[in-house]
């Protein structure tokens, strides 16, 4: 008989409605669960960023009451009458402010939104503009001259009332201190020009107009710090375009109008991807066993920084949302959409294997305590045809089984965040630069990597059934190998050690190494790998015991009962 028809009889032998519908049930729950697990450790930050809001929120609604308590009630001796005028003037600020961010806290998420810190900001301009206001027409008033003489904290009791005291007054007072009315002057109309136009851009709320301007501002020379209270810690949101100007462009002549788009995600996130530094005082790089080791896996850390940073680049210049997947040392975040959920469909590798180990791995044994070995080693055809056909037919479930998740993982991703973007260009770093691919020929070669391991441990499982007529025995050794495979990478950056990945198990999940996750390139410090060493460790493992077993199955001999 041919190959072909061995293995239809294979299919025909160990047919069962009630295995498939097994394999279905079960591909499914762990297609739902993987894609939860994806889309809930990328929904943190969201939930911190709403916790942080709330928390800074409450901090400043403690600050306007005890402010007002102690306005109403004269209970705090002011220095002077300006610290109590200046106090009343921020009382009303800080209502101001914590009346429009809880107004539009739907809008404002987080702290980390540009509405919020311009909001803040605006706090800081107004009472800049008063106090100048106040100096320019009272230059000779004694209670400035003798706040700036005494270089005084602005405060009452030991209290310090304003948050950013020395950055407000002594930027309006200190700076321009006798210096010629006419520059003061012009000071005051340029900070009430800037405050006209940010909360102009505030009422409109889009984004890519807020951009423009202020870079608009940065390349006029305006100082955003001196000249406006900014704080440099603001300058998160425009010191990323700032570095990457080129984007910025891009998102303008996009005419971007949310921040939340992930266009202007990548150019935050890039921010977020760390290089390597070997001075690095962290515990975790004393871990490392030698210099030579650091250096190897900070150059690779430094490449994959890079490809990372030209991918996002990409992605917002040409509107192409790429699936970077998220990394706890990389990225804070991934953008979820369709595509990055199906990327999960990788991590199936293994259930998969669970699941022909449970369902067909008896395949062998079955046949010896059935007395079917017999039948089949006396036929015509040769043993090593026959033993073949029983892997290939093996081989094609495992791959039946990764085409029907991977429907599944497209169907339930779809339904989640639309189907568009599965048929959008997948993004990959190659020869220097980036170029688009079809996505679901990139899942799938990706698919057939993932494959290669979980076919070698496949193939020992296979081998070793032949020595025992107890499927248990041989199912719980296999389950043995898949728990040490999940632990293999931390336990080689624990021990040190570089044996473990000279073997089979770290690369079972071969997704840790496609997405290049950090015990992975950590253990670049204890060992000098290259992606492709599980590629070739499981090629030489199936060859290895595809090899025993076919030689064993040869010599097997006829048991007469």
């Amino acid at each position: 008989m041919k190959i072909w028809d061995l293995i239809k009889v294979e299919n025909i032998r160990n047919r069962s409605w009630f295995r498939r519908l097994f394999c279905i049930v079960v591909l499914l729950f762990s297609s739902i669960a993987i894609i939860t697990h994806i889309a809930l450790d990328n929904t943190v930050d969201v939930d911190d960023n709403l916790f942080e809001l709330d928390l800074v929120l409450d901090i400043q609604r403690s600050n306007y009451a005890r402010l007002k308590k102690d306005l109403q009630e004269n209970s705090v001796s002011f220095n002077t009458k300006l610290e109590k005028e200046l106090a009343s003037l921020h009382f009303q600020y800080l209502g101001e402010f914590i009346g429009e961010v809880e107004k539009f806290k739907q809008e404002i998420p987080s702290t980390a939104n540009w509405r919020y810190y311009v909001r803040e900001e605006i706090m800081d301009v107004k009472e800049e503009i008063y106090i100048l206001e106040r100096y320019y027409h009272n230059r000779e008033d004694e209670e400035f001259q003798e706040f700036l003489s005494k270089y005084n904290n602005v405060s009452y009791g030991n209290e310090i009332f304003y948050s950013y005291e020395e950055e407000v007054f002594y930027h309006a007072l200190e700076e321009y201190y006798q210096k010629p009315s006419s520059e003061i002057e012009s000071v005051i109309n340029a900070k009430k020009e800037y405050l006209n136009n940010v909360e102009q851009l505030l009422k409109e709320g889009i984004y890519y107009r807020y951009l423009e301007y202020m870079i608009k501002v940065i390349k006029s020379g305006y100082d955003i710090h001196q000249d406006t209270g900014r704080e440099e810690d603001t300058d998160y949101f425009i010191g990323a375009f700032l570095d990457y100007p080129e984007l910025a462009d891009s998102i303008i002549e996009q005419k971007i109008e949310d921040e939340q788009d992930y266009r202007v995600q990548n150019v935050y996130r890039m921010q977020t991807i760390p290089g390597c530094d070997l001075l690095s005082e962290d515990e975790y790089f004393k871990l490392f066993p030698n210099y030579e080791g650091l250096k190897r896996a900070c150059k690779r850390q430094e490449e994959l920084a890079n490809e990372k940073k030209e991918i996002l680049k990409y992605s917002t210049t040409h509107a192409i949302l790429s699936a970077i997947p998220h990394d706890e040392d990389s990225l804070d975040y991934t953008i979820l959409s369709s595509k990055t959920t199906v990327d999960g469909v990788k991590h199936l590798g293994i259930i998969i294997l669970i699941i022909i180990i449970l369902t067909g791995g008896d395949i062998l044994t079955r046949e010896k305590i059935s007395g079917e070995e017999n039948i089949l080693l006396t036929s015509p055809n040769k043993r090593g045809k026959i033993f073949l056909a029983k892997f290939l037919y093996i081989t094609l479930e495992c791959y039946a089984l990764w085409f029907i998740g991977l429907f599944l993982f497209i169907i339930i991703s779809g339904n989640l965040y639309g189907f568009h973007e599965i048929f959008t260009p997948a993004l990959v770093y190659k020869g220097g630069k980036v170029v688009e691919t079809f996505y679901l020929l990139t899942i799938l070669k990706d698919i057939f990597l993932a494959s290669i391991p979980i076919l070698a441990f496949l193939s020992f499982y296979f081998s070793l059934s032949l020595f025992s007529k107890k499927t248990f025995v041989v199912a719980g050794i296999s389950f043995l190998g898949i728990a040490i495979s999940s632990i293999s990478w931390p336990l080689i950056l624990r021990s040190q050690t570089s044996i473990l990945t000279y073997m089979i198990f770290p690369y079972l999940d071969y997704t840790t190494i496609l997405n290049h996750t950090s015990n992975y390139r950590s253990a670049l410090a204890i060992v000098d790998i290259k992606d492709s060493t599980g590629i070739i460790i499981s090629i030489l493992t199936f060859l290895i015991c595809y090899s025993i077993g076919n030689f064993v199955y040869a010599k097997r001999e006829i048991k007469n009962d």
